[in-house]
């Protein structure tokens, strides 16, 4: 993982500075805003799919005492494994003396 990670920031680098070789020269008035602009529009993608895509941990959501939330996501990660809740995790225990934040 350590080795892809090197591998693809010495890509982007490299492809920044390509990409501010190319942009600068050719907008010389505004060319640093559309290479700031450029290289700034990956981390706002990421970000978006992020907020869209994730969730809070079950934890997180018990320490800020949204047991209905938590349980909600609780219920989906075992959907997703194929489980149900109800064999992993009883009813009858409240979920705030499940995870001890």
């Amino acid at each position: 993982v350590l080795v892809l990670v090197t591998l693809l920031s010495s890509l982007a680098a490299c492809a920044s500075v390509g990409l501010a070789w190319w942009l600068i020269p050719t907008y010389p008035v505004h060319g640093w805003r559309y290479f700031t602009a450029a290289i700034a529009f990956p981390s706002f993608v990421a970000a978006a799919g992020r907020m869209l895509f994730f969730y809070e941990s079950p934890r997180f959501l018990v320490s800020q005492e949204k047991f209905t939330q938590a349980r909600g996501i609780l219920v989906a990660m075992a959907r997703m494994n194929g489980k149900r809740l109800g064999d992993l995790l009883p009813e009858r225990i409240p979920l705030q003396d499940m995870i001890i934040p």
